[in-house]
């Protein structure tokens, strides 16, 4: 178990994770290129890591950590806007990283054996797998309205129209659109009077996250 397979277990956990989270909508055939494209970027890494150590293991902590921040940026970067850490700015954070790059890299050539932490990381990464593969399970056995939607609403949330022509249901997602309260923030932008219309024709903002910008509704005037 010493084996650094954790460099690989890493982005076939990465694509899997997000394929779980939205199976409905993707087939898992299209996940294997993305899989075999992020693979291939790990052994890239993997071979130049080589050339500044002489053990695989250590190549093989440093190329995970670069995919991995690959991999999650978008979650750190947002994490931090969203708790108003400065470090959200590129002109910090990137430098942060290149910076603790180097520290590690410098701390890997120091010290030359990890005899337990590559049997973690592949443990950690193969059960963070079968976590996924019993989501998945579960998932497909749901059905009726609690598999419609990735994200339930509170009871009384949907309000029906006995009285609308069927079907006259719309259906809009803004795709790419923040939502109000983002505009507002970080682009002093109004966009109340969008929202206000859209609730005036029967519309309902749904999602659970303070920022969604999904609409719903039913008119009576067909």
């Amino acid at each position: 178990m010493r084996s650094p397979a954790f460099l690989f277990l890493l982005p076939v956990f990465f694509v899997f994770h997000g394929y779980v989270e939205n199976f409905r909508s993707i087939g898992f055939l299209d996940c294997l290129p993305l899989i075999a494209v992020y693979s291939a970027a790990a052994l890239i890494l993997f071979l130049g890591s080589r050339l500044l150590f002489k053990d695989a293991v250590p190549a093989a902590l440093l190329s995970a950590f670069i995919l991995s921040f690959y991999f999650f940026f978008g979650a750190l970067h947002d994490a931090l806007r969203i708790h108003h850490i400065i470090l959200h700015k590129y002109s910090l954070l990137l430098p942060l990283f290149g910076l603790t790059t180097l520290l590690l890299i410098l701390y890997l050539k120091k010290k030359h054996s990890f005899p337990r932490l590559p049997m973690f990381l592949n443990a950690l990464l193969l059960i963070y797998l079968l976590v996924d593969g019993v989501s998945l399970v579960a998932g497909v056995g749901r059905t009726g309205t609690e598999a419609q939607s990735s994200y339930p609403q509170p009871p009384g949330t949907y309000s029906p129209c006995d009285n609308c022509p069927q079907p006259d249901i719309y259906f809009v997602i803004a795709d790419e659109y923040v939502g109000s309260r983002t505009l507002q923030e970080i682009y002093h932008y109004d966009n109340s009077s969008l929202d206000s219309f859209l609730r005036g024709e029967g519309f309902q903002i749904q999602g659970v996250h303070p920022e969604s910008f999904l609409f719903k509704g039913c008119k009576e005037d067909g």
